[in-house]
């Protein structure tokens, strides 16, 4: 039995080095630090860690996107309101026009009818 705990010892003091030589450990003692730092805790920390082990990775990624597509949505609403205005404009001058072509052909039938 004591072997076997020996055994267990060593293969976790190699795979402990394993992981201090490749800078495992510092990297996530960094981002545990970082998500302690944070003032409003993240929904998601699993995520916010992988985020911090991996800046450019899926997450930051798909953020990145979902950031774009806020923007290309915020200027669609902006365009959407500029052409609202502009239709409501146009409408409105057509219909001061018709307005204006009624009461002219109303009077031009008033002096054709006074004029018979």
């Amino acid at each position: 039995m004591e072997h076997l705990q020996e055994q267990l010892d060593e293969e976790f003091g190699q795979f402990r080095q394993y992981l201090e030589s490749h800078g495992v450990r510092v990297a996530l003692a960094k981002s545990l630090s970082n998500l302690k730092k944070e003032a409003e805790r993240p929904a998601n920390p699993v995520s916010f860690i992988v985020d911090q082990l991996q800046p450019d990775g899926p997450c930051a990624k798909e953020d990145r996107r979902i950031a774009e597509l806020n923007q290309i949505i915020e200027l669609l609403k902006e365009q959407i309101a500029m052409l609202e205005a502009k239709a409501k404009e146009e409408a409105e001058a057509a219909a001061k026009a018709k307005t204006e072509q009624d009461a002219e052909e109303a009077k031009n039938e008033t002096a054709e009818g006074g004029n018979a």
